[in-house]
């Protein structure tokens, strides 16, 4: 006569089970809102991939673009990705698909204006998703309203990526020079 019962390689198959199981849905759930950092750069140009963002100072070379526009034509010139912002120029808008600039140089001490030109609430927060743990202050903490902006003010220099809370996927950077 078999005893009934569960043995323990039959409990050790079940838990080997349950943890292939939240592993794949792990994956399948997160798999989207993977965020790529690229290295972090000291100010001697020594890549430091390990430090914390908050801690260096980033360098970086600047680009400038000039547009154009074209009367005759509905097709509106490209703006550069990159742009380093004078005092007057700290805007980033939000389409509902991107924001732009993809990518800010600023001052440090400097505030820039997030502005919803999106169809639906636009919720700025550093990364990584969800903890906003690179610049915890760099997080609106509720949703700006369509045709709505948040503004903040950084007081870190760093390289500052940044994303939609509501959508993850979606974000840039800003860079925060020394005055």
């Amino acid at each position: 006569m078999k005893k009934q019962g569960i043995s323990v390689m039959g409990i050790i198959v079940f838990v080997g089970l349950i943890a292939l199981i939240a592993w794949g849905l792990n994956y399948i759930v997160t798999k989207d809102y993977v965020i790529v950092r690229t290295p972090i750069v000291d100010e001697q140009n020594n890549i430091n991939e390990n430090a914390p963002a908050s801690s260096l100072v980033a360098t970086t070379t600047t680009t400038s673009s000039t547009t154009t526009s074209d009367t005759s034509s509905t097709n509106a010139a490209t703006i550069a990705s990159t742009t380093s912002a004078n005092s007057s120029n700290l805007t980033v808008t939000f389409n509902g698909k991107s924001f732009s600039p993809t990518s800010l140089t600023i001052k440090k001490g400097q505030t820039v204006k997030f502005v919803n030109n999106g169809s639906e609430k636009m919720w700025v927060a550093s990364n990584p998703f969800p903890s906003s743990a690179d610049y915890p202050a760099f997080n609106e903490k509720s949703g700006a309203d369509v045709g709505s902006s948040w503004s903040f003010t950084f007081d870190k220099t760093g390289v500052w990526f940044y994303h939609n809370h509501y959508h993850p996927a979606q974000g840039a950077k800003i860079v925060v020079n020394a005055k």
